[in-house]
């Protein structure tokens, strides 16, 4: 079935792409991007989504999408090339590999594998973690809020994040230290 617009159509191929790539499957996408499968299957037997969902899917894949794979040419002609991103990963943890750094993206920091509600956004996760050690506490609820309204966490749950980050990047600086 044809998909119901411009936008699903271009969210299908980035999917289809990146699963390609990724050797992922799309339920598995979807529950990465939306915290539950199903959406490409809906997309393909003709249904369509909001402005806000396409958007929260375009921006996760702008801001996943493999390092080897060239972002499609059909993107960027439907207005959606992702911004280019000043310093990498790579560049802020000098001597660190690429392998180590992934593992930094997807920490396990939560014991019992559980995620918040708000990890699977990806605009307030990468807000949360580039603003770790830049702004204060209150400076960054008071910014969150701003930005992203009611679905910001709260204080504590933005510290917790903060103090089990704190973990996980010392260990990587003990490791390479080591």
């Amino acid at each position: 079935m044809a998909p119901a617009s411009k936008d699903t159509a271009l969210i299908l191929a980035l999917a289809e792409a990146y699963c390609a790539h990724t050797w992922s499957t799309p339920d598995s996408v979807s529950g990465r991007i939306f915290g539950k499968g199903g959406f490409f299957r809906r997309l393909e037997a003709g249904a369509d989504c909001s402005t806000a969902t396409a958007r929260r899917a375009l921006d996760w894949f702008a801001a996943n999408w493999p390092v080897g794979l060239a972002w499609p040419v059909e993107a960027c002609t439907c207005g959606f090339c992702p911004r280019p991103v000043a310093a990498t990963a790579v560049d802020t943890f000098p001597g660190h590999d690429a392998d180590v750094l992934a593992g930094i993206a997807h920490p396990p920091i939560w014991k019992n594998g559980r995620r918040p509600a708000w990890w699977s956004d990806i605009g307030i996760r990468r807000f949360l973690t580039d603003a770790h050690r830049q702004m204060t506490l209150e400076e960054v609820v008071r910014e969150g809020r701003a930005r992203f309204g009611e679905r910001f966490p709260s204080r504590s749950a933005a510290h917790t994040y903060w103090q089990r980050l704190d973990r996980v990047v010392g260990q990587i600086t003990a490791k390479g230290a080591a």
